[in-house]
C-alpha cells in the first residue's frame, strides 16, 4: 500500500513499536539536544504515548492538573464536545510526571509543543537508529494495543478484550480495533500450536 510515495505495510503488527525499538527511541533522545531538560521532555513524551496509546495530541495537551496518582485527565478528539476521560498509568510513570512536573515548575502544558515539532523530533531519533519510514507518531499508539492485545491472559474472550482495548483507546466504535486482532499473526500461529486433534 502506498501513500504519498511511501509504503506501508498492510499488517498494523508491522507499524507498531516494538518493545526493543523503544529501548532505542529512549537511548537516542538522550542525545537529541545539548539540553538535558528538553532532551528529558522528549523521552516523557514518548513514554507517555507508549504506555498510555493516547494520540500524539492528546499527549501534547497534557497538564501538570491532569497527572493524578493512577490516572492522567485525557480530553479525547471527538466531533462533538471534548469529555475528559481517565486514562489509567502505572505508578512509576505517575511519579516520573510528577516529578518532571516540580523538577521544571510547570503548571500549565507538559509538553508546550506542535505535532509538527513532535513528528520532526521523531523523524530526527528514527533517522538516528534507522527505524523504516512507515513508522510515525502514531505507531507508539499501535504498539499499546499490540502489547495490550499480546499479554492478555490466553483464558480472555476475545470480545471482551477487544470492547477493553476500545475503551482504552477511546473509540466509539470496535471496528477501529477490529485490524489489531487480524494483525497478530504471531499470536495466532501460537493459538494454533497450542490446539490438540
Amino acid at each position: 500500500m502506498t501513500e504519498k510515495g511511501r509504503f506501508y505495510p498492510p499488517d498494523l503488527g508491522a507499524r507498531a513499536i516494538t518493545p526493543e525499538q523503544m529501548v532505542l527511541i529512549y537511548l537516542a533522545c538522550n542525545k537529541l539536544t545539548l539540553l538535558e531538560s528538553v532532551n528529558e521532555k522528549w523521552k516523557l513524551y514518548f513514554r507517555v504515548r507508549w504506555e498510555t496509546g493516547i494520540r500524539p495530541s492528546e499527549a501534547l495537551n497534557l497538564k501538570a492538573k491532569d497527572i493524578q496518582a493512577d490516572h492522567i485527565v485525557v480530553f479525547r478528539l471527538k466531533k462533538r464536545k471534548a469529555k475528559p476521560d481517565l486514562v489509567h498509568i502505572q505508578p512509576l510513570l505517575a511519579q516520573a510526571l510528577k516529578d518532571y512536573v516540580l523538577k521544571n515548575n510547570i503548571r500549565g502544558r507538559l509538553f508546550p509543543n506542535t505535532i509538527q515539532a513532535a513528528t520532526f523530533m521523531f523523524n530526527r531519533i528514527k533517522k538516528r537508529i534507522g527505524l523504516p519510514s512507515y513508522i510515525t507518531l502514531h505507531s507508539f499508539r499501535h504498539g499499546f494495543a499490540m502489547n495490550f492485545l499480546r499479554q492478555l491472559p490466553t483464558d480472555t474472550h476475545s470480545l471482551i478484550a477487544l470492547t477493553q482495548l476500545q475503551r482504552l483507546l477511546g473509540h466509539s466504535s470496535l471496528k477501529w480495533v477490529l485490524p489489531y486482532i487480524r494483525a497478530d499473526k504471531v499470536e495466532t500461529d501460537k493459538a494454533l500450536d497450542r490446539m490438540r486433534f
